[in-house]
């Protein structure tokens, strides 16, 4: 899955920063047929936007990701948002989708970096790694998942520890990911973004709710 790569010209059309243009360096992934992966950063104005693009049925999730002082310390906030071609009115929006929920998989970034994932519920995860960096470290974040097509979905979370948030398409089916992380760095004082890919490998589920129901008859 090669990315092809570009200049775009993108400007707001409403709201507070109505008005604003600028050019920015685009990467683009297909991560199925006729969906894409867009992403890019606007540098000048330390946020970043990933948008996922249905080319067929011309509608799109918009993820934009900027940064905000919280209690003074400086952390990444992201908003997303749906949105479509004028003529494809009657396109049902992206769901939030349960379908991850109790799913436990494995990420491999690369030859040394390996996560495993459970999703808990509608709107929590629990990461830990297995190798690399971070080996040994866990934890349970906040979370969003879309369904975007049959065993693909894409994937928010926030960190609670570190000012990172990741916007990642889970494909199931291929059984590989494909993302973005963007957060603030207090050392030099920057926006850090950094794009990945995985394969993912499905270790198991759950139901827990059906096991706890099940003992208390």
């Amino acid at each position: 899955m090669a990315p092809s790569n570009g200049l775009l010209t993108w400007s707001v059309e409403n709201g507070k920063d109505a008005g604003l243009s600028g050019h920015a360096q685009y990467q683009s992934f297909e991560v199925r047929p006729e969906i894409y992966f867009i992403d890019f950063p606007k540098r000048d104005y330390d946020e970043n936007v990933s948008i996922l693009f249905n080319k067929r049925t011309k509608q799109s999730l918009v993820a934009i990701s900027k940064f905000c002082k919280v209690d003074g310390q400086r952390r990444t906030t992201t908003t997303i948002s749906q949105a479509r071609v004028k003529e494809s009115e009657s396109v049902e929006p992206y769901q939030i989708s349960d379908e991850l929920i109790g799913k436990r998989i494995l990420y491999r970034y690369t030859a040394k970096d390996a996560y495993e994932h459970i999703y808990l519920n509608r709107g929590t995860m629990t990461w830990h790694c297995l190798d690399g960096t971070e080996k040994g470290l866990a934890d349970t974040e906040r979370c969003q998942v879309f369904k975007l097509s049959e065993k693909l979905y894409l994937l928010f979370w926030s960190e609670t520890i570190m000012p990172v948030e990741s916007v990642v398409v889970v494909d199931l089916q291929e059984m590989r990911s494909t993302g973005r992380f963007f957060c603030w760095d207090p050392k030099p004082q920057q926006a850090v973004h950094v794009r990945f890919g995985s394969f993912a490998t499905f270790l198991g589920e759950s139901n827990v709710m059906d096991v706890l129901n099940s003992l208390r008859k």
